[in-house]
């Protein structure tokens, strides 16, 4: 995944290192000078016809103007600040940050953050361990996984966490017939 901030705060540097203005620029690749601002501040990115005007401008490779080649800080309070946070999730939860997991972030995120989460543990994008998530859960994320597990008829073991389950929790699984 791309990390737009991060994309942006490169593409703002080559301009600025360059002398040229957002209109400047805008006007040698014809487009607006919004579009610059958009993508120096990480709302969109160039059209692909463009970034490799950028390179050639630049004198650089496609993998500079991306940020492909940036070694990521392992610190959790650099991550978050110096990249977007949806980069920074994806990367922790594609092991491509190896030193978190989601167990170490959970309590980081704001509730769409952790819906996020949630919803690619439950299409199986992603695997961590429940019985260690399960109490930082609110009740409606435990209650969301519960749902799944019953709808999607027990793709999940939640054995391993049925002595953390509340009472409603488990008549729920029970009416089912299965926990």
């Amino acid at each position: 995944m791309l990390d737009l901030k991060k994309i942006g705060e490169q593409l703002c540097m080559f301009r600025q290192k360059n002398g040229l203005s957002q209109e400047g620029l805008a006007e040698q690749l014809f487009v607006s000078h919004q579009a610059v601002s958009r993508w120096e501040t990480g709302k969109s990115l160039p059209n692909i016809d463009t970034i490799i005007a950028l390179t050639e401008l630049y004198e650089t490779s496609l993998d500079t103007i991306l940020c492909l080649n940036i070694e990521l800080e392992t610190d959790l309070d650099i991550l978050f600040k110096n990249h977007s946070r949806t980069f920074v999730i994806d990367q922790i939860i594609h092991k491509q940050i190896k030193t978190y997991d989601v167990n170490d972030i959970i309590h980081l995120l704001n509730q769409e953050e952790r819906y996020y989460v949630l919803s690619m543990y439950l299409k199986e994008a992603i695997h961590f361990n429940l019985n260690y998530l399960w109490p930082r859960l609110s009740l409606e994320e435990r209650r969301m996984i519960i749902m799944h597990h019953i709808e999607f008829k027990y793709p999940k073991n939640l054995n391993e966490i049925w002595s953390m389950l509340n009472s409603f929790e488990k008549k729920l699984l029970m009416k089912e017939g299965k926990k």
